[in-house]
């Protein structure tokens, strides 16, 4: 039985505080304080202790930054960067034969926000220190991540990094960083494009609208350029992010109408949104057609910015030559916020493509994918930082 109460002050343990709207069997209906709805399982705050709101507030967790904001991994690395090769190569072996004599020589250092906008705070001494580096271009390559140890540069990691993709607005959750101390993954929620500005990123000239909270869309993704922006991060502020996908594996996505039973709690609870919003109940369909779904969900079995993804493909873009192979960038629309679209830019090698027929617009595409990203505005703490000064 639940001691969740209609009315109760909770938080949530990513997204802050709420009011609970709806209890359900398995399901918890909140609104927060912006006044957006949403429903989230039980577990997801009885597994994290988030009711006492006193005890989960703010005060009781590290509020100064860095420790608000970056959080070291505990124990051995668990990321395998070698299987992001897979859309390219057998493995890296024979890259690491063309390492010493070409790559590093030929590479340059990979600049980023933080290049041109200085931090409107200083790294700690602490931070251990290094940098990135992109060999042959910074679009559709890879990237080396360096580390300065005693005496020596270490070479920590060697990736396929694509330096394009889709403009989205992200609030920031928390930066884990990995053992090596220079690279990390950033927790974030996306956000419709109503609450900041989304659209091409490399030249796109539409105006940043006006930030505004909502919980948004968790997602978990490759920062790569850490080493450059680090020092502008903080927990609960609001970015534009450059994110790409790049698949291991896609294909046509296969379309199926099934059997629909509904949730219990889902139709209560839209029945429930529904009237507070003066309109009629909902009609509950018998039938769920997979045609046009759009879907972005996490792979349980993978690193934590691994996801599987499925959606109608809305621009088809080939290109010639990343890393040697010849492919498709597409935008697919992998989640959808109401009735707003999110798209996302997926770069898929045709050693990665499932299928005799190329990709093509309109086609709903399935598969999986890494997904990476980088900064690409500050927003409000860039004013904030310029208001400092």
């Amino acid at each position: 039985m639940s001691s969740f109460v209609v009315g109760q002050r909770i938080n949530h343990p990513e997204y802050g505080e709420c009011t609970v709207t709806f209890v359900g069997e398995k399901r918890l209906g909140v609104v927060f304080d912006d006044g957006t709805d949403t429903m989230f399982m039980l577990q997801d705050f009885e597994a994290c202790d988030t009711v006492d709101t006193e005890a989960a507030s703010p005060a009781s967790r590290p509020v100064d930054w860095p420790d608000s904001t970056f959080v070291p991994e505990s124990g051995e690395d668990r990321h395998s960067m070698g299987s992001h090769w897979v859309p390219f190569f057998d493995g890296p072996a024979e890259l690491a034969m063309r390492l010493r004599n070409e790559i590093l020589p030929e590479s340059r250092p990979a600049c980023g926000f933080g290049e041109f906008y200085p931090a409107p705070r200083q790294e700690p001494d602490s931070w251990v220190k290094g940098e990135h580096r992109f060999w042959p271009l910074p679009r559709r390559g890879l990237l080396m991540t360096l580390r300065n140890g005693p005496g020596a540069v270490e070479l920590v990691s060697l990736i396929p990094n694509v330096g394009e993709g889709i403009q989205v607005t992200l609030r920031l959750i928390e930066v884990s960083v990995w053992a090596s101390g220079v690279e990390s993954q950033i927790h974030a929620a996306w956000l419709p494009a109503g609450n900041g500005s989304s659209g091409e990123a490399q030249g796109d000239d539409s105006e940043a609208g006006t930030p505004g909270p909502t919980a948004g869309f968790p997602i978990c993704f490759f920062d790569t350029r850490f080493l450059v922006n680090r020092a502008w991060y903080e927990t609960g502020e609001q970015y534009e992010f450059i994110l790409a996908g790049i698949a291991y594996h896609a294909r046509a996505a296969t379309l199926m109408t099934l059997p629909y039973s509904p949730d219990p709690d889902q139709v209560a609870w839209e029945r429930l949104l529904a009237e507070k919003r003066g309109e009629p109940p909902p009609e509950i369909p018998d039938t769920i057609h997979f045609q046009g779904m759009a879907m972005f969900l996490a792979l349980p079995e993978g690193d934590d910015d691994d996801y599987s993804f499925r959606g109608p493909a809305r621009r088809v873009t080939p290109f010639d030559d990343m890393l040697g192979q010849k492919g498709w960038r597409i935008r697919v629309t992998v989640m959808r916020f109401d009735d707003e679209d999110a798209d996302l830019d997926i770069f898929v090698t045709e050693r990665a493509w499932e299928g005799k027929e190329p990709p093509r617009e309109g086609q709903d595409i399935e598969g999986v994918l890494w997904l990476q990203g980088e900064l690409w505005a500050a927003g409000d703490m860039a004013r904030k930082a310029e208001a400092g000064r």
